[in-house]
């Protein structure tokens, strides 16, 4: 008798176990499902700042680079006989 009336008892509330969709149902799927979108765009956010300061740092080693490998002025403009040229020692 114990064990015919466990089988007819749901722990579960009705609304669970018959899979029936209340008003308050519908309410938290809609706000998970604005909840996912509002992550989802967060993400993208973020990967896009993410390759953006990837592609500023580099831009700026590259330029970096540039500047390294050019001739600094005070050589391209200086004569090579002046006296000043490789003995100056401040």
């Amino acid at each position: 008798m114990l064990q015919h009336v466990i089988s007819h008892h749901s722990f579960f509330p009705r609304t669970v176990s018959c899979g029936w969709v209340t008003g308050d149902d519908k309410a938290i799927r809609s706000s998970y499902r604005l909840l996912g979108v509002v992550y989802l765009l967060q993400l993208a956010l973020t990967v896009a700042l993410q390759l953006n300061i990837l592609r500023q740092r580099q831009r700026a080693q590259q330029e970096w680079r540039q500047h390294r490998n050019l001739p600094s002025r005070s050589q391209s403009v200086e004569e090579p006989n002046s006296p000043c040229s490789s003995r100056c020692i401040l």
